[in-house]
């Protein structure tokens, strides 16, 4: 009994000496990592952050915090500067453990006795109401039985004498005047009821308020933590750096153009805008921005052709009586989804429904697998029979970067926040346009020739000309044309009438058809101090109709494509200077029949 003590000192003693004897296996710790760099796409973002780390000889888990709720786990990954080893890395949700409530204060002894009278006279308030309603629903009830009553209506068995019908008249008139003043009476004290029973709920919720207020509980206290763990090798004690990055959902940028010009003679002044806005939850403090032009969120998979089959419309099913009588009745609608209409004289009779052969119906055939389809790709198995819809797809085959020269801080608010990306001074020939019939105004446009070396994505220009801000206008970078088209806006400088001055009719009495000649005066004139070049355009109608025939009969020097019907002018217009054009087109039809559309 007295060896005992000693035997365990001995191995305590051993399995201590031999703990300190073995280097350390592990060694977690809770590091704070900095938002150094952020590459916001068009949809999503990636966010790069560096930490500095002590490492202990062995594996060594590091736990990193402050990570956005919208982290894409498989986007993850990590770098090291220094000589250890990258063993794993992963993203965690810890549950911290639960933080109690703070004791609310109790209420001062004024505003608990006040609470407690609002609340009792709130009941006695509703029993009352209560009352009334009843009070309300029964004299409802009893003025609709009496006008339904067979005497009120006229409808009674017995014939009604003078005498019964003056004591029913007598009767109904007293009585509906007492339930009516009743229930006038009744609704005047529920609209008296309703508005104290609204003043004392009102006072109860500024109480109870004011108690909030007082009383403020830690927000999301109890919110899971978004981490990301990491376990590193190191052969010795050493500091090291690591740096990680992943992407969010829940932020992303739009572009924003500023296009200016001072002189039709001189280049464009285009600035390059992104409206970066992000909701990840972690603000983002003066942090590097790159822009892209990618999107990392489209599906990047590639596309699948599959079998396209083809058959021939199954014909209407037609339904046959069964006695065998040569009576049918085809019923609506083609292919497998039919409405059966039969008449009511016919319901009794039955019908047999042939829906002709079986298999395929429809142009595109049978439905079966919904492989993706695209403008190119393998074919898929032949034993699949997934109808082919042709889709148009617009491909963008390079992303575009801009480096941020300064840092930004973008906070989690979800707004815009401007960012200038870039400046360009672009060579453009200037041009004024106009359409009359649809608009008496001149439009400036500037024409930019090689526009996609400029990488510019679909998004709204504001216009200044001449240091005044004209309005705004679409850039539209989706076009396959060499020149861009941007509009600078409306000259107000420029004045333009389209009137329409006469309609001649020719036709003789012998003849069949009628030909009507239509002339047209567009008047320009130029306010401006300099002098410029008036791109006009104006239209002839066109007919799909032979038995209609249109023929330019004036065309005032216009180039005309017969395809479109397009009359199109080059009009040069010197400072002050005005000038006419008249067009006149005929159109010949047959007399009897009037033309729409003219």
């Amino acid at each position: 009994m007295k060896r005992f003590p000693k035997i365990r000192f001995n191995a305590l003693a051993m399995l201590a000496l031999f703990i300190l004897a073995c280097p350390a296996l592990s060694a977690e710790e809770m590091l704070d990592s900095k938002i150094d760099n952020v590459t916001v796409f068009l949809t999503g973002a990636q966010v790069s952050r560096t930490a500095d780390v002590s490492l202990s000889p062995g594996n060594n888990t590091i736990v990193f915090g402050g990570i956005s709720a919208s982290i894409q786990p498989a986007s993850l990954q990590m770098s090291t500067i220094g000589d250890f080893k990258i063993i794993d890395v992963k993203y965690n949700l810890a549950y911290p453990e639960p933080v109690a409530l703070n004791k609310p204060l109790e209420l001062p002894e004024h505003l608990r006795t006040e609470l407690s009278d609002l609340e009792l006279q709130l009941l006695e308030l509703n029993f009352k109401i209560e009352d009334l309603q009843n009070s309300i629903t029964v004299l409802t009830r009893e003025k609709q039985l009496i006008d339904q009553n067979a005497l009120m209506t006229g409808k009674s068995a017995r014939a009604d004498t003078m005498p019964v019908l003056r004591e029913a008249i007598s009767f109904y008139h007293e009585k509906m005047m007492s339930i009516n003043k009743q229930l006038l009476e009744a609704k005047k004290a529920m609209l008296f009821l309703n508005k104290d029973k609204t003043e004392l709920t009102s006072r109860c919720n500024t109480i109870q308020q004011w108690h909030q207020k007082n009383n403020p509980q830690p927000v999301n206290a109890n919110a899971p933590i978004h981490q990301v763990v990491a376990t590193v090798y190191a052969e010795r004690a050493m500091a090291g750096r690591v740096e990680f990055n992943y992407m969010v959902s829940g932020a992303g940028w739009s572009p924003s153009y500023d296009i200016r010009a001072e002189k039709i003679n001189q280049p464009i002044e285009l600035s390059y805008k992104g409206e970066v806005y992000q909701q990840t939850g972690v603000d983002w403090d003066e942090v590097k921005l790159t822009v892209c032009t990618g999107n990392p969120n489209r599906n990047n998979d590639r596309p699948v052709l599959t079998p396209w089959y083809v058959d021939f419309c199954a014909p209407p099913p037609v339904a046959y009586r069964r006695d065998g009588l040569a009576k049918e009745k085809v019923l609506s609608g083609a292919g497998s989804n039919m409405k059966t209409e039969i008449s009511r004289e016919e319901s009794d009779e039955s019908y047999a429904f042939f829906n002709g052969p079986q298999g395929n119906t429809g142009p595109q055939g049978n439905s079966g697998s919904n492989g993706s389809t695209g403008p190119q790709g393998d074919m898929g198995p032949a034993g699949s029979d997934g109808n082919f819809i042709p889709i148009q797809q617009s491909v963008q085959q390079l992303s575009v970067s801009y480096e941020v020269d300064i840092c930004h801080s973008i906070p989690s608010d979800g707004k815009g926040h401007t960012v200038r990306l870039q400046d360009e001074e672009i060579d453009a020939e200037y041009e004024y346009h106009s359409v009359p019939k649809l608009d008496r105004t001149a439009f400036l446009l500037a024409k930019v020739p090689n526009w996609n070396e400029l990488n510019l994505l679909p998004g709204t220009a504001n216009l200044f000309f001449e240091g005044t801000y004209v309005g705004q206008s679409q850039i539209n970078s989706a076009t396959t044309a060499d020149t861009l088209l941007l509009s600078l806006g409306r000259d107000d400088a420029i004045s333009l009438r389209w009137e329409k001055q006469n309609c001649e009719s020719e036709e003789s009495f012998f003849s069949k058809t009628i030909t009507r000649k239509n002339t047209f005066e567009i008047v320009m004139r130029n306010n401006k101090s300099e002098a410029i070049v008036l791109d006009l355009l104006d239209q002839l109608p066109l007919t799909r109709n032979k038995d209609i025939e249109i023929r330019l009969v004036e065309d005032a020097g216009a180039e005309y494509i017969k395809e479109y019907g397009k009359l199109s002018w080059k009009v040069p217009l010197a400072a002050g200077e005005t000038k006419k054009l008249r067009f006149t087109y005929s159109v010949k039809s047959p007399r009897e029949k009037v033309i729409a559309g003219i």
